[in-house]
């Protein structure tokens, strides 16, 4: 079970991932949400870049929750059910598992070991 859950995760990190390369790649923002320096964005960079974008959109979440911003397709993730379970992923709990991995990607912050 937990290689299944281990690959649902990737599995969501690939999509989110995919989905702002297409953001970076085919629009343009300003301000805040400026494009200007992606292509030197590291990987959790990318991910707070996304996270970012739902604040502003969202007004903080006053507006919408992480879930809602998902379902309402502010990037291009699959939606159909069936593409979610062709991924092997749970129909049923697929934007809820999106909100949390982007969340939990976020959120990690390596330890630095100081000798």
């Amino acid at each position: 079970m937990a290689n299944l859950a281990i690959k649902s995760n990737k599995t969501l990190e690939t999509i989110l991932l995919n989905a702002i390369d297409d953001e970076i790649l085919n629009n343009e923002y300003d301000g805040l949400l400026s494009l200007q320096n992606a292509q030197s964005f590291n990987y959790v960079e990318k991910f707070e870049w996304l996270h970012k974008r739902f604040n502003l959109e969202s007004n903080y979440g006053q507006y919408m929750t992480l879930q809602e911003w998902f379902q309402g397709l502010a990037v291009d993730v699959p939606f159909w059910n069936s593409d979610i379970e062709a991924l092997g992923l749970d129909s049923s709990t697929y934007w809820d598992d999106l909100a949390t991995t982007l969340i939990s990607l976020i959120s990690y912050k390596p330890v630095e070991i100081c000798n």
